[in-house]
């Protein structure tokens, strides 16, 4: 196996991160595959966290949206608490940093003596170039000392970069649907609103606001059903007299002519305006 071959440990996590359908996972499930999946395939890691720069009240700050566990999550909580840590320059600088032993690290002495604390000896960081515009930090954690070696940031790269890939998938994804049921939740109040003008007495008092807030709220409720059968048979029976003709016809037996209505199903009532002729 060459330098650039992927072993088979990262070659099966790069092939289920490929087979990864966005159409049936969602951000964060797509997160926890994407945490275990690293665990999986760099020796050295014991578990894992994503941060992500997100707009937050204040502008723009860094979370955590995915970790195989509490520790890690805890960890990468703390660097965002003292204001520093591989993972934070790993976003900062666009580059890959490595903590070989966290107890003799000079660089982040504030996040280091905390992170000690969590059990945490060694940390690689990755980041993740979701977009033009978004970033993350794939942050790996070793219960041990000295736990990542050359060939553990080498693959560590390569799965960062597959990963963000994903990432992107499934958040546009996410994003395309959130829009779909704005536009469908749009149509129906526009519906609802409509139907209001139209029957402006129709719907009273709190049905009338449960409309506006739940616009299809109205079509499950049994007293619109009701009220919408009663228009629907008054409906018809305008429709049914618009259709009713009158004709006449002789009746044999006494010579006189009589003025019949004929409804639209042929049945033929007798009018009240019979007159004779002649």
């Amino acid at each position: 196996m060459t330098d650039m071959e992927p072993r088979g440990e990262l070659n099966d996590a790069l092939q289920e991160l490929a087979g990864i359908l966005v159409s049936e996972e969602d951000v964060d499930s797509t997160l926890s595959r994407i945490t275990h999946l690293a665990v999986a395939c760099i020796e050295g890691a014991d578990f894992c966290g994503v941060s992500l720069v997100v707009e937050g009240m204040k502008g723009k700050e860094i979370k955590t949206v995915g970790a195989t566990n509490e520790i890690a999550a805890e960890v990468d909580r703390v660097q965002y608490g003292v204001g520093e840590g591989p993972c934070l320059s790993s976003i900062a600088d666009q580059a890959t940093f490595k903590i070989e032993d966290i107890s003799s690290d000079r660089q982040w002495p504030r996040f280091s003596a905390a992170a000690a604390h969590k059990g945490v000896k060694s940390l690689l960081a990755f980041v993740m170039q979701i977009s033009d515009k978004s970033l993350a930090a794939l942050n790996l954690f070793a219960q041990k000392p000295h736990a990542f070696t050359r060939e553990d940031v080498r693959v560590g790269a390569l799965f960062a970069s597959h990963a963000a890939f994903t990432l992107a998938n499934a958040q546009t994804h996410e994003r395309d649907q959130q829009k779909a049921q704005a536009a469908r939740a749009s149509i129906g109040h526009t519906r609802c609103d409509l139907q209001c003008r139209r029957h402006p007495h129709g719907a009273r008092g709190s049905e009338s606001r449960r409309c506006l807030r739940h616009p299809t709220h109205h079509l499950s409720n049994p007293e619109y059903q009701a009220e919408g059968h009663r228009r629907g048979h008054r409906g018809q029976g305008r429709k049914k007299r618009a259709q009713e003709s009158i004709t006449c016809t002789e009746d044999s037996l006494d010579g006189r002519i009589r003025l019949w209505v004929v409804n639209s199903d042929g049945v033929r009532d007798r009018g009240e305006g019979s007159r004779s002729i002649g």
